[in-house]
């Protein structure tokens, strides 16, 4: 008889704020984790659409640095952003338009920095020889300026 009256009773109102009261705790501490983990995702992302930046100028480089050497030497002068001697630069549209990053070739595509939101396609990358040896010498690419 004692059971049938427990099992009707239901919850009291200190044991439901209880209950919310630990979910709420239990809440606050996981949005600091979620956006830590929020925050990782994203950096991963972006450090993955750099690499794959930096293998397709490679890419490029393999093809323009050997048949245009003189290329080399030369400042990229497409626009107010400079590149260092020995070094020939790209922008990453003009990867995209010459078909060695994915995306459409007449310049719609738009490669999307996942952290800040903007456009990488104006990130001017410099490749270049890592030696003088044409034996032994190895294309380095690195982003000169986001």
């Amino acid at each position: 008889n004692r059971g049938n009256k427990m099992k009707n009773k239901g919850f009291t109102l200190i044991e439901l704020m209880v209950s919310i009261a630990i979910m709420m705790i239990l809440a606050i501490m996981l949005v600091p984790a979620i956006n830590a983990i929020r925050k990782k995702v994203l950096n991963n992302l972006y450090d993955t659409k750099v690499e794959q930046i930096l293998s397709t100028s490679q890419s490029w480089g393999r093809e323009n640095l050997v048949r245009i050497p003189q290329f080399v030497s030369s400042a990229y002068t497409g626009n107010e952003k400079t590149c260092t001697k020995d070094c020939a630069c790209i922008l990453v549209r003009e990867l995209i338009n010459e078909g060695f990053l994915a995306g459409d070739k007449n310049d719609k595509t738009e490669l999307q920095n996942p952290i800040n939101k903007k456009s990488m396609n104006g990130m001017l990358v410099c490749v270049r020889f890592d030696n003088n040896d044409a034996m032994n010498r190895k294309i380095v690419s690195y982003i000169v300026e986001e």
